[in-house]
């Protein structure tokens, strides 16, 4: 048998075993917490409701997939008129006829066949993410979370930009 000084050492081994398993989740923890700030604040509405204007777009436009309407009421019952409206701003969808009028996205229209790759199409703005950035979908029909100040300079630069129409409600 187990003497009482081996079984009281065995029984420290197995609380500093469990004492290293928690500390290891817990470090995981703070890691993860830390990528999901970075992310931006619920990254998964924004960038599904991106991705869904981003399959009507490729369902109305002609390839190169880069030819996009110069109104986006012109995707008539392509997609749902919730998907322009981002979670976070408490506004409601109105009729898709007038959407230009009452969407929270930005919308890039003017964008043709030369359209460079990653050029940003919708945009939905650091307003409704605490400041802290916006979402951006891409001419390369990437959805990406850009961290201010980027999405600052990124939406300036755009309304610089003498060759594409920026649409904003």
């Amino acid at each position: 048998g187990l003497s009482m000084h081996e079984t009281k050492g065995r029984s420290n081994l197995g609380f500093v075993v469990f004492l290293c398993a928690v500390c290891i989740c817990g470090i995981l923890l703070v890691v993860w917490s830390g990528r999901r700030r970075e992310l931006g604040p619920h990254p998964r509405p924004c960038q599904s409701r991106l991705h869904q204007l981003d399959v009507a777009l490729m369902d109305y436009s002609f390839p190169p997939h880069t030819c996009y309407p110069s109104n986006l009421s012109l995707l008539g019952d392509r997609v749902s008129p919730e998907e322009f409206v981002c979670y976070r701003s408490g506004s409601m969808a109105g009729s898709m006829s007038n959407v230009m009028d009452w969407m929270d996205l930005i919308y890039v229209s003017g964008l043709g066949p030369a359209t460079p790759v990653g050029t940003p199409v919708l945009i939905c703005p650091p307003i409704f993410h605490e400041g802290k950035g916006g979402f951006v979908l891409g001419s390369d029909h990437s959805t990406l979370w850009v961290p201010s100040p980027n999405i600052d300079i990124l939406i300036n630069k755009l309304y610089s930009n003498s060759d594409v129409s920026i649409i904003v409600s």
